[in-house]
């Protein structure tokens, strides 16, 4: 089950937190204390959201963690959630990634957002197509 956590349980874990989210953000930003500070800030202010992966079977194991934050669109004013970062702890399997993915639609749903997109390197986005993903485009760095 995938389970947002709260602002209060993101600070209380921040160490763990920043460690695993800081190996997953996106391959075009640079990777500072700032930067950081920024994503908590983001958390606590509620613009982001952290997430976290557990089987029903082994609630005290998180087995990934994924940053997501809504995105507004200005010019084509559409609202997407983008999986801004998202890290494996463990070895996850199919049905992890249908209830994760579930959990994170109706979220999507509730926050009247029309798509999910999400950032990702060639290894996991291989992971996600496997899965039902369409690759949409390809993100440069110039």
């Amino acid at each position: 089950m995938l389970v947002r956590m709260t602002p209060e349980q993101v600070l209380q874990g921040w160490p763990t937190v920043r460690k695993q989210i800081a190996k997953a953000l996106p391959p075009q930003l640079v990777i500072s204390g700032e930067a950081m500070s920024n994503v908590l800030y983001s958390i606590l202010m509620e613009r982001s959201q952290i997430w976290v992966y557990f089987r029903e079977d082994n609630l005290n194991k998180p087995l990934s963690m994924v940053l997501t934050a809504i995105n507004i669109d200005e010019i084509v004013s559409t609202r997407s959630l983008i999986l801004y970062a998202m890290v494996a702890l463990e070895n996850l399997v199919d049905e992890d990634y249908r209830t994760g993915l579930n959990t994170l639609h109706k979220f999507a749903e509730s926050v009247k957002c029309e798509h999910i997109v999400a950032y990702c390197d060639d290894e996991n986005a291989a992971l996600f197509i496997r899965r039902g993903a369409t690759k949409l485009s390809n993100l440069l760095r110039v």
